[in-house]
């Protein structure tokens, strides 16, 4: 597996002292985007050489424990698996005793920069990895099905700061923003993400939230015309 270090600085950690699950996705970003840049795939030089990119469609993070400031990580990923159009990637987060801290699993696709379609899975960008085994955790589906996401919370702007190079908001700030919505006291032991259109700058998200019978918080951000840009799921720690 390919893998990185990280000491969880201060500007990582939240208010309780500890890298929450928004930093600990951009981690997991970090990691995907330092391996393919590894072996000859990375951001830029895809969109230069072969006109286009690998997009994020879903998360699924699982922590065990959150990493606290000063922490000393070594954050993991190999993809697993190539179909017609998704690779499938693992992460894990390891501490300084070498226990797994986070799990995550992973879906991504090649997006054409000149047509802002999807592509069917090119072999000449997936055959520069090297596959390993799907990592053991609790897999959950891809796609979240959102039905719970009934309540209107109103809208939220899209800054500029939310902002990557591919003109696009961050993954990462769908969770910051979704975790607004969160009771003050929800201890997150998992998200799930569904990414289906993404929000550019200065769009208008409008957010709707619910609760499912299993306890578990969907929020749903949506456009002006109803269609979606992501589907968020969070899981309580005493689940």
């Amino acid at each position: 597996m390919f893998s990185i270090e990280k000491t969880v600085a201060y500007s990582d950690i939240s208010s309780g002292g500890y890298a929450d699950i928004a930093c600990i996705a951009d981690y997991l970003q970090d990691c995907a985007a330092f391996h393919s840049d590894s072996v000859g795939g990375g951001s830029e030089l895809l969109k230069k050489e072969k006109g286009c990119v690998w997009l994020l469609a879903s998360w699924q993070i699982i922590v065990d424990r959150y990493p606290r400031y000063g922490e000393k990580l070594k954050i993991f990923t190999q993809p697993y698996g190539f179909d017609r159009v998704f690779a499938n990637r693992n992460f894990m987060i390891c501490d300084e005793a070498g226990e797994r801290i986070v799990s995550a699993d992973s879906y991504w696709f090649l997006l054409d920069m000149n047509t802002g379609l999807p592509l069917r899975m090119r072999e000449d960008v997936s055959g520069a990895y090297q596959l390993a085994g799907k990592m053991d955790m609790a897999y959950e589906p891809r796609k979240v099905r959102a039905k719970a996401a009934v309540r209107d919370e109103g809208m939220v702007s899209v800054a500029r700061a939310y902002i990557d190079t591919n003109m696009h908001m961050n993954n990462a700030w769908y969770i910051r923003l979704a975790m607004e919505y969160l009771p003050p006291d929800f201890m997150i032991r998992q998200v799930r993400v569904e990414y289906r259109k993404a929000a550019l700058y200065p769009d208008k998200i409008r957010v709707f939230t619910g609760r499912t019978d299993t306890g578990r918080i969907q929020i749903l951000m949506k456009d002006e015309h109803d269609d979606i840009y992501a589907a968020l799921e969070f899981a309580a720690a005493e689940e």
